[in-house]
């Protein structure tokens, strides 16, 4: 499929799985720095390290939060085609990545089947919107193959919700569910016809599955003898939809690994991060100077060069 394609089906219907969008040689590098992260699937079934283990057996606690120990990963997940199918979806060029993580699941490590739920409650201020200019995009990455044994997603058609009021946000497949703890955000009522019309994203490593924060979705089980499934989650939002966030990059930037990043990034990737771009007004002898000391590996050269052709 297209980008062109691609855009008319994320406008239609709040998804698109895009199948081998990545290729193997682009996912090569960050793929080898696996092992370094997470067990092989081996090393889990087979309990080789059980402490190392013990996390997995958590349904959220396989996340590792940007920036990873592996800089090949945390590259990856801002690869050129990643930003370039992000502003196309988008539909704009000035956008922010606001939360990246890599996941690793493990069948009968955790109960990991969920009910359709949209994710704007941690992902906004706010409620979703139909205004195409404030939509953001989540995408999963996969990493390693997904086929329907291993947990792909699952996802509904904006065209069956779009007239779904903002509360309750998670519809199980039948009656009688409830959080007690926040009572309007379960529906107490199942929603078995949402199941019926769900699309499994199954997918080859290197598929990318992108929706928006309104499209409702689930996580499914893992059933493949002693399965692994590796996947990157990665959102944008435009760069002035402030009130859309989940991690704070300025903490990050506190960590050795988000150096190493920095170091072998380019200013367009670091861009996603809200670092202005070569010629932004912020750009001075005083601020490179002062950027070049806290970020020692960083090739300073790109805003330099603007620096120089200003015109006084």
């Amino acid at each position: 499929m297209d980008l062109a394609a691609a855009v008319e089906r994320w406008n239609e219907h709040g998804f698109v799985v895009l199948p081998e969008f990545l290729s193997h040689a682009d996912l090569a590098r960050g793929v080898d720095t696996l092992p370094a992260m997470f067990p092989t699937a081996a090393d889990f079934h087979d309990n080789i390290d059980n402490d190392r283990n013990e996390r997995f057996r958590d349904e959220f606690a396989g996340i590792d939060n940007f920036p990873f120990a592996s800089e090949e990963l945390s590259l990856l997940s801002v690869h050129p085609k990643v930003i370039a199918l992000a502003r196309s979806l988008l539909g704009i060029d000035d956008i922010r990545v606001y939360s990246i993580e890599a996941w690793a699941k493990y069948t009968g490590a955790a109960n990991y089947e969920q009910a359709l739920h949209r994710d704007y409650l941690n992902h906004s201020l706010l409620v979703p919107t139909d205004d195409e200019r404030f939509k953001p995009v989540e995408m999963f990455i996969y990493l390693s193959d997904v086929p329907d044994e291993l947990g792909p997603p699952g996802v509904v058609s904006t065209t069956q919700t779009m007239n779904m009021p903002a509360l309750p946000n998670w519809y199980p497949k039948t009656d009688g569910q409830a959080d007690p703890d926040n009572l309007h955000w379960v529906a107490t009522a199942g929603a078995p016809e949402l199941y019926q019309s769900e699309t499994t994203a199954a997918g080859p490593a290197g598929t990318i599955v992108a929706y928006t924060t309104s499209t409702f979705h689930r996580g499914r089980q893992l059933t493949e003898p002693r399965g692994a499934r590796y996947t990157i989650h990665v959102n944008f939002r435009p760069a002035d939809a402030d009130w859309a966030g989940r991690r704070s990059w300025i903490e990050a930037s506190l960590t050795d690994n988000w150096q190493r990043f920095v170091s072998r990034a380019s200013a367009d990737q670091l861009s996603l991060f809200g670092i202005p771009r070569p010629g932004h007004p912020y750009w001075t002898e005083q601020t490179l100077t002062g950027v070049g000391q806290r970020y020692p590996g960083l090739d300073l050269q790109p805003w330099r060069s603007a620096l120089s052709h200003k015109v006084p």
